[in-house]
C-alpha cells in the first residue's frame, strides 16, 4: 500500500464549491485575500510556550492532547511532553528511541504514542516514564484511543488493535482491507459505549465490539469513481463524531454522511471533500473542505445553513467551537474566528504575538539552539477548545492559549 501526503494531494484535486454541492477539480486559483471585517469579539493571548521541536522536520498530525489539565505533546524526534493547560509551564519531557508519527492519546494515567515503526508506547502521565512498549503491524497515523482498561489504535495497514492499557498485550485484532494508494493520515477511533467507531482509508465507516473486536456493522460513506488512483482516493481521515445516537463523518472526494450509531444506516449525506476533522453542536455540522472553505449543515438533514467562502485557497484547519463562535486556523498563521449562526467574522489574530512571547522552559533538555522567527508559523493542525480556551499549535512549534471576552 503506497501513502502520499495529503498537502500533494489536494495540490492535486482541491476542491470548489457551487451551490449545494462541495465537488473535485483541478483548482490553481490563488488564496483568497484577507477581507476587512468589523471586529467584534475581543480575543486575547493567555499564554504561549515554545515546544522542543526540529522544525526542519514537521510531523504531519501530531495533534497535542489535553487531558486532566495537562497537556501532552508528540514530535518526530522522539519527544514527548507535557505542560500545564492553564498557564503553558513545562512539567516533563522525555526522549524515545523512534521516530513518532501519531499524535498523543492520554487517559486511565497514560498518554499513548505511536511511531513510524509501528511501536505503540504506554507512558506515566505523572513523571514520562515508559509503562510499557508493544510492536504492531504497520505505522501508527492516528492518535490512540484510551479506555478504562485498554488502548485502541488504528494502524497504517488497515487494522484495529486492542491491546491490554496495564500491559500493552493484545487482546484483540481487526483486519480491514485498504485501498493500493491512500492519503497520508487517519482519524482517531472513538469508543462510545461498548462501541468502536473507526473510519478507513476505503471510504468505509465501521463499528466494532470494544469487548471482542466483533464488527459490529461497516457502511460505505463514499464509493471510489475515477480513472486515476488519485482521482479514486475516498479516504476517512476524520475522525468520527459522535451526537447523541448519530455518527457524524466526512470523506475525501465523497461524502459527509449522518449514520445512526446502532445500525450504520445512513439518515442523510451528500458530495464534501475534506480530510480534517469535522464539528458538531446541537443544530449544525461544520466542516472545511479542500478548497478551505467553512460550512456549516442542519445537523438533522444535511442541508446547507451557510458556507464561508472568505477563506477559499486558505488551507483551514479542522473547525473549533467555542460559545457561540467558531474558529479555524490558516496556512499564513492567522485564527478566524466567526458566528456559528451565519458564519460572519467576528475576529481575526495572527500567531505573532505568541511566536515572540514563546519561551522554553530551562528544564527542558533542547536539542538545538532555540529558533527565532521571522514569520509566523503556518497552522496545520487542529485547534482544541477546552476551559473556555482555545489552543492552537503553530508549525514553528508555538503552543498557545487564546481566550475570548474582554
Amino acid at each position: 500500500m503506497k501513502r502520499i501526503g495529503i498537502l500533494s494531494a489536494s495540490a492535486l484535486l482541491l476542491c470548489a464549491c457551487g451551490g449545494d454541492k462541495v465537488i473535485s477539480e483541478n483548482d490553481t486559483s490563488r488564496p483568497a485575500d484577507l477581507v476587512t471585517f468589523e471586529a467584534t469579539l475581543p480575543v486575547k493571548l493567555a499564554w504561549s510556550a515554545q515546544l522542543n521541536v526540529d522544525t526542519r522536520r514537521r510531523g504531519f498530525g501530531l495533534v497535542p492532547v489535553e487531558y486532566e489539565g495537562q497537556i501532552f505533546t508528540s514530535e518526530f524526534n522522539g519527544r514527548v511532553a507535557c505542560y500545564d493547560a492553564a498557564r503553558g509551564t513545562f512539567r516533563w519531557d522525555v526522549k524515545l528511541d523512534a521516530r513518532l508519527s501519531s499524535g498523543a492519546g492520554a487517559g486511565n494515567g497514560l498518554v499513548v504514542v505511536g511511531s513510524e515503526d509501528g511501536e505503540l508506547f504506554a507512558l506515566d502521565t505523572k513523571n514520562g516514564s515508559v509503562k510499557w512498549r508493544t510492536p504492531l503491524s504497520s505505522e501508527i497515523l492516528a492518535a490512540p484511543q484510551v479506555t478504562s482498561d485498554k488502548v485502541i489504535a488504528s494502524i497504517g495497514d488497515g487494522k484495529v488493535v486492542a491491546l491490554d492499557a496495564r500491559t500493552g498485550q493484545r487482546i484483540w485484532v481487526s483486519s480491514n482491507s485498504v485501498p493500493a494508494l491512500s492519503l497520508r493520515g487517519g482519524g482517531r477511533p472513538v469508543v462510545v459505549g461498548e462501541r468502536v467507531i473507526v473510519g478507513f482509508a476505503s471510504g468505509h465507516l465501521a463499528a466494532f465490539s470494544l469487548h471482542n473486536g466483533k464488527r459490529l456493522w461497516e457502511t460505505a460513506v463514499a464509493v471510489s469513481r475515477g480513472r486515476s488512483e488519485i482521482e479514486r482516493l475516498i479516504d476517512i481521515d476524520s475522525t468520527p463524531r459522535i451526537f447523541e445516537n448519530m455518527v457524524y463523518t466526512v470523506t475525501y472526494q465523497g461524502q459527509v454522511a449522518a449514520l445512526t450509531l446502532e445500525s450504520g444506516q445512513i439518515v442523510w449525506s451528500r458530495e464534501a471533500s475534506s480530510y480534517v476533522d469535522i464539528a458538531i453542536d446541537e443544530g449544525q455540522v461544520y466542516f472545511s473542505d479542500n478548497s478551505g472553505e467553512l460550512w456549516a449543515l442542519d445537523r438533522a438533514s444535511g442541508a446547507t445553513l451557510w458556507r464561508q467562502d472568505k477563506l477559499h485557497g486558505r488551507a483551514t484547519t479542522a473547525p473549533a467551537l467555542l460559545g457561540d463562535y467558531v474558529a479555524v486556523g490558516d496556512f499564513q498563521g492567522y485564527i478566524h474566528w466567526m458566528t456559528r449562526a451565519d458564519g460572519r467574522f467576528v475576529a481575526r489574530i495572527r500567531m505573532d504575538d505568541a511566536d515572540r512571547r514563546a519561551v522554553v522552559s530551562g528544564k527542558v533538555s533542547v536539542d538545538e539552539e532555540t529558533p527565532i522567527f521571522s514569520v509566523p508559523g503556518g497552522i496545520r493542525l487542529a485547534p482544541w477548545v477546552s476551559d473556555q480556551k482555545l489552543y492552537v499549535r503553530d508549525e514553528n512549534g508555538v503552543l498557545a492559549a487564546f481566550r475570548t471576552g474582554s
